[in-house]
């Protein structure tokens, strides 16, 4: 989204990311093309498991319906396509990006996904003249694990905006 505002200025009247993933060098990079490799190996269900941690933490897992719906969409994964997206992620270019959109933006950052964390969502987002940042109290999967949180925010930011 954040590639097609840049490119296409006058077809974009908003746009909201969510943690947004944009690229990773050096360690960060090497790391997640690693986790691609083990993800091919050890199957979703082990990796689910491996992962939890730093994309559903204990402290968010009061709602045991959310959990178990984020589980049966975590496991309904491929192993092989999951591990793709995780590459194109690491090797994802994102020079120049967001200086080059135009459109009100938003950026929100999960206060507890430790690759993404707010500080570093927030120099992101101060790259895009005029965005709007904010924190919310989720996980990766914010939609999932706090759509009472994230909606508002996004309602408000849209509303903001004549949208």
């Amino acid at each position: 989204a954040l590639q097609f505002a840049a490119a296409h200025p006058a077809r974009v009247r908003a746009l909201v990311a969510l943690s947004p993933a944009t690229g990773a060098s050096g360690d960060a990079r090497a790391g997640m093309l690693a986790d691609s490799d083990r993800l091919e190996r050890i199957g979703v269900r082990a990796w689910v498991d491996y992962q939890q941690p730093d994309v559903y933490p204990d402290s968010i897992r009061t709602d045991p319906a959310r959990l178990q719906r984020w589980l049966s969409l975590q496991l309904a994964n491929d192993a092989r396509s999951w591990a793709a997206t995780t590459r194109m992620i690491a090797n994802a270019d994102f020079t120049g990006i967001p200086e080059q959109v135009r459109c009100p933006t938003l950026v929100v950052a999960s206060a507890f996904y430790p690759p993404r964390p707010p500080e570093r969502v927030k120099q992101f987002a101060e790259r895009i003249a005029g965005s709007e940042f904010a924190i919310i109290q989720t996980g990766h999967f914010m939609p999932l694990q706090g759509p009472e949180l994230l909606a508002p925010i996004i309602n408000g930011f849209l509303a903001r905006h004549g949208l």
